[in-house]
């Protein structure tokens, strides 16, 4: 696997980010049969790439179908954990929608809702904010990583989530990446 990542990479990229967890033993091994090459150790998570993406176009369901990764009955807490949201942070949005906390929803169904697009109106300009925060935060981070370029990323994990994003943030906000495979 070390040798075919090696032979993908031609001259055209000048890094390869191997993503945190599934990524760290490959990385070992690349890094010892081609320790002349650049690549480094990535942390990153879905939610860390993800959730900044909903800050230039944040939709119901976008926020739903962003993670590949979910239940086939979906609650609230799920929803706003996925937005990025804390209940807690904002329990008094949520004590206008109480018949709707516990209750189980289909992924159509919670986007059908009225009650769920009621309150998820409400809580739009919050996760858009939390969006823009956390892509500054993001963005640091890939200008300290050198998260630039011709790159190309290694992701064992890979249901496409952080992919997905990650093309999405290069559109919207602009990210100077080309990813090679």
């Amino acid at each position: 696997y070390c040798k075919w990542i090696y032979n993908q990479c031609d001259n055209n990229v000048n890094k390869v980010f191997f993503l945190s967890r599934d990524g760290y033993v490959i990385h070992k091994a690349f890094a010892a049969l081609y320790n002349q090459f650049n690549g480094c150790y990535f942390y990153t998570s879905r939610a860390a790439t993800v959730i900044p993406s909903f800050y230039h176009d944040v939709t119901l369901d976008k926020v739903i179908d962003s993670y590949k990764s979910r239940p086939s009955d979906l609650n609230i807490s799920f929803f706003l954990k996925k937005a990025g949201l804390k209940i807690e942070d904002i329990q008094d949005i949520l004590d206008k929608f109480p018949h709707i906390m516990h209750k189980k929803f289909s992924i159509d169904s919670i986007k059908l809702d009225l009650f769920v697009n009621a309150l998820f109106n409400e809580i739009k300009p919050i996760i858009e904010l939390h969006a823009s925060n956390q892509l500054k935060y993001l963005q640091a981070y890939y200008n300290q990583e050198k998260f630039y370029g011709n790159i190309s990323i290694v992701d064992i994990g890979g249901s496409g989530t952080i992919e997905k994003a990650l093309g999405v943030l290069k559109e919207n906000q602009k990210i100077d990446i080309t990813i090679f495979p």
